[in-house]
């Protein structure tokens, strides 16, 4: 059962050997090394990132390679525009079906963004989708579990409303 916790990472949806997050750029436990490690000890095997290059060294993002690396989490990147629906729909959908099929083999998928609002919830929103929960339910899961609507631009909505039944396709 879900149980939201105020605190990031987010847990979105766990089954009976997977669990799905949603959280901002890892550092919000004092320091990334820090963050990365709490999210091993809560199982996270993998973490897909959607931050910018040009967002990294802002973010204190320089070492995430290395520190997922040393917390035996494999990385993903997709960047992603912020406040913006994905400008490249078919690396999208390569990126949610590849990370759907790990939740399927009882992997555990983390989603990070800047706030842990736009872009990490529009991938959330998308492995719900495939996990069976249509869009309505998918944004009021994350709503509950995030404590904010997630994602929140008109354009990142319409996007999702608008291609949804590929979005949500196994």
């Amino acid at each position: 059962m879900v149980t939201t916790t105020n605190t990031p990472p987010y847990l979105v949806h766990e089954t009976e050997n997977a669990r799905l997050w949603l959280m901002p750029a890892p550092t919000f436990l004092g320091g990334l090394d820090k963050t990365i490690q709490r999210c091993a000890e809560l199982g996270m095997q993998h973490l897909l990132s959607t931050v910018e290059p040009h967002e990294v060294s802002a973010l204190g993002l320089e070492d995430l390679p290395a520190a997922c690396l040393a917390s035996e989490i494999t990385l993903h990147k997709m960047p992603m525009a912020d406040r913006q629906p994905p400008q490249l729909p078919e690396t999208f959908s390569r990126v949610s079906s590849d990370l759907y099929r790990r939740l399927r083999k009882g992997e555990s998928v983390g989603v990070h963004c800047k706030s842990g609002i736009g872009r990490s919830g529009m991938h959330v929103c998308a492995l719900l989708g495939k996990l069976g929960f249509g869009l309505d339910e998918a944004l009021t899961i994350i709503e509950r579990e995030r404590g904010l609507n997630a994602p929140n631009t008109p354009e990142q909505l319409d996007w999702l409303a608008r291609n949804w039944a590929a979005i949500s396709a196994k």
